[in-house]
């Protein structure tokens, strides 16, 4: 139930996200993983990066399309707690 409630968050967040133009010109590849937390009316209440890629435009792209998501639904029914914190690894990566 939380695996896929955080499943459905990644695409959320996933749908908002654009590669950066400078990022694909200077031809920047990356994994970040973030750290969300979310309260029950899935609203996000913190957003913090643990892991960047390395290259900033990356990291801002990835903060930005989390910030993007208007809300990630409600937690689910029978969750014990008033907020869920969950992690999110991203990968940017140029096909050839």
């Amino acid at each position: 139930m939380l695996k896929a409630y955080a499943n459905r968050a990644m695409g959320l967040i996933s749908e908002r996200i654009t590669y950066p133009d400078s990022a694909r010109r200077n031809q920047m590849e990356g994994r970040a993983v973030m750290l969300l937390t979310v309260d029950r009316r899935g609203r996000l209440t913190n957003l913090k990066m643990v892991e960047g890629t390395g290259h900033a435009p990356l990291d801002e792209a990835i903060l930005a399309g989390a910030r993007a998501v208007p809300n990630f639904g409600r937690l689910p029914e029978g969750y014990p707690d008033a907020t869920l914190t969950f992690s999110a690894a991203i990968r940017f990566m140029l096909m050839e």
